[in-house]
C-alpha cells in the first residue's frame, strides 16, 4: 500500500512538472485607443481616447507538435471615450454657444482567454472571450461659452455610482449611476515573435454587453445614448520570462 502511494505521488509529480515545463509566462505593456460606441441622441460626436494596458500573460501548448495553444491574460486597462457637442443658449436675451466636452475615464481589470493558432514560425493569431470589471471611473464635463467666459465651468462625477457633482459650476442636483461595472465581449489579435522571449501584439476588443447604466432610467437621465459598447485597439510589447 505504501509503495503504491509513493508510486502514484511520483507519477503525479512528474505529470505536474511536465505540465509546468510547457507553461509559458510573461508580461506585456502597451497602448490603448478606446471609445464607447453608441447611439448618441443629443448631437454628441464620440472621439477616441488614448490609454494604456499592462499585465501578465500565460500560454499552454495543446500538445508537443500542435500549432494550437491556450492563452490567458490578466490586465489593468485604461479605457473610455471623449464626446463633444455644442448648443445655443439664451442668457437674458443674449444668444451664444456652449461648447461641451465630456471625458469618460474608466479603469478595468480585464481577463481575456484565447485559443491561439500558429500560422507561421513567428506569427500566430488568436481570439476568444474577454471579461472586464471596472474598478473605478470618472466623467469630467467641461463647458466653454463662446461669448461669456465667466460662464465656463468644469465639474466631475463618479461614473460607477450615483452621487453629487463636484467642481466649478457643478449642478446642484445629484446624478445616477452612469456605467455598469461588468463588460463582456470578444478579443481578437495577432502575435509576432521577435525571439523566444520578446513578442509584439495587435488586438481589437469589441464589447457585446451594453454598459450604459442609464438606459432604463426616466427622463432626463436616459436622453444621452441608447447603448454603450466598448471598442479598444491595443498595441503591445511583451517579454516571456518562463
Amino acid at each position: 500500500m505504501k509503495t503504491r502511494t509513493i508510486l502514484l505521488a511520483l507519477i503525479f509529480g512528474c505529470a505536474t512538472t511536465a505540465g509546468f515545463a510547457q507553461l509559458r509566462l510573461g508580461g506585456k505593456l502597451g497602448m490603448n485607443v478606446a471609445t464607447l460606441k453608441g447611439t448618441y441622441t443629443n448631437g454628441e460626436s464620440a472621439k477616441q481616447k488614448i490609454g494604456f494596458h499592462a499585465g501578465l500573460r500565460a500560454e499552454y501548448p495543446l500538445g508537443d507538435a500542435s500549432k494550437l495553444a491556450l492563452a490567458a491574460e490578466l490586465l489593468f486597462s485604461t479605457q473610455g471615450t471623449i464626446t463633444d457637442k455644442s448648443y445655443l443658449v439664451n442668457n437674458a436675451g443674449v444668444f451664444s454657444y456652449n461648447e461641451e466636452r465630456r471625458t469618460t475615464s474608466l479603469n478595468y481589470i480585464n481577463l481575456p482567454i484565447f485559443l491561439k493558432y500558429q500560422v507561421l514560425e513567428q506569427l500566430s493569431i488568436e481570439g476568444g472571450p474577454q471579461f472586464g470589471y471596472a474598478i473605478n471611473g470618472e466623467i469630467e464635463t467641461e463647458i466653454s461659452n463662446t461669448a461669456n467666459p465667466s460662464q465656463n465651468r468644469t465639474y466631475t462625477q463618479d461614473a460607477l455610482k450615483a452621487g453629487n457633482y463636484s467642481g466649478v459650476g457643478a449642478p446642484s442636483v445629484g446624478y445616477p449611476k452612469t456605467i455598469k461595472t461588468m463588460d463582456i465581449g470578444l478579443n481578437f489579435g495577432a502575435t509576432y515573435d521577435f525571439s523566444d522571449k520578446v513578442f509584439a501584439q495587435l488586438h481589437y476588443y469589441f464589447g457585446l454587453s451594453d454598459i450604459d447604466a442609464q438606459a432604463q432610467l426616466p427622463f432626463p437621465y436616459n436622453n444621452t445614448t441608447n447603448t454603450l459598447r466598448s471598442s479598444v485597439f491595443q498595441v503591445s510589447l511583451g517579454y516571456r520570462f518562463m
